[in-house]
């Protein structure tokens, strides 16, 4: 009996030596995982089962890609055609204008998700005209507050903003902490559209621990909308691309495009080329932490 009980014991012993090692190797994956943002290994459970130890293989998350659309609200046609490519796709719609509230609305009965595409002031102010629910530099913390209440009452079912032009905005910390924590009191992400190199709103945005992202890729010529300078689809094309490799190195990435012809036409010829890349097209929310 003294024999049998001392292999038990052993067996066990044994059992769990093995258990605390894998776990160990369990915390260095999960470690670099962490570090690298891009967990591509296997990791696995024990458990016992029957006296037997059963293994549980889970494969990590594929690498993410969200594509946000900016600038809705003039036309209710490009929401019906960004529905119709029937791919989770974000749009970021522009406060105050003719179809703001309606391009929402059907968008998000159509299952794609919604953002606030928020007006902010750019450093050639000059010839600028000042656009609904815009912030400018000049304003008081009240009236900004004041601002940002009405752009988000504007458009029903929002989860997050990113900036409208801005780059004025973006590069002032002061200012985008306004902005930003109240974003972050009214539960919303944010993604910093990046439109200047000079901006802080994503390292502002990191450092209140609001749920955030920065534009990787510009998937078409945003500055290009005179019909008379229409750029090829083939570049957007190009663009998507480069944001699947990104992807694929960062383990996510994100594209924001405009609602040109070309645009939509080229993410439409993208279609196959982003199921065929072993990377998930998700919405804006899905990306951001």
């Amino acid at each position: 009996m003294a024999h049998k009980r001392k292999k038990k014991i052993r067996k066990n012993k044994n059992y769990a030596t093995l258990i605390f090692l894998l776990l160990i190797i369990f915390v260095c994956l999960d470690f670099i995982g962490w570090k690298t943002k891009n967990k591509s290994y296997i990791f696995f459970y024990l458990f016992k089962e029957n006296k037997k130890i059963v293994w549980i293989f889970k494969k990590e998350e594929k690498p993410k890609v969200a594509i946000i659309i900016d600038d809705i609200g003039n036309n209710i046609k490009i929401v019906k055609e960004i529905i119709s490519l029937k791919i989770p796709i974000t749009i970021s719609v522009l406060p105050h204008l003719r179809y703001s509230r309606e391009a929402a609305r059907i968008a998000h009965l159509n299952g794609l998700e919604v953002m606030l595409h928020l007006p902010l002031e750019p450093l050639n102010s000059t010839n600028h005209c000042i656009e609904n629910g815009e912030i400018t530099s000049t304003m008081t913390p009240s009236q900004i507050k004041r601002i940002l209440e009405n752009n988000i009452k504007s458009i029903p079912y929002i989860k997050g903003v990113n900036n409208h032009k801005g780059s004025k905005i973006t590069k002032n910390p002061y200012l985008m902490k306004l902005i930003l924590n109240y974003l972050k009191e009214n539960n919303l992400f944010f993604i910093d559209s990046l439109t200047s190199n000079n901006s802080v709103a994503y390292r502002v945005a990191e450092e209140l621990r609001l749920k955030s992202g920065i534009r990787n890729v510009f998937l078409d010529r945003a500055e290009i909308n005179d019909k008379d300078k229409r750029y090829d689809f083939r570049y957007t094309i190009k663009m998507i691309n480069k944001l699947l490799k990104l992807a694929k190195k960062k383990g996510k990435a994100i594209g924001i495009g405009h609602p040109f012809e070309e645009t939509l036409k080229g993410l439409k010829r993208s279609i196959s080329l982003i199921e065929k890349s072993n990377v998930n097209l998700v919405y804006a929310s899905k990306i951001v932490d």
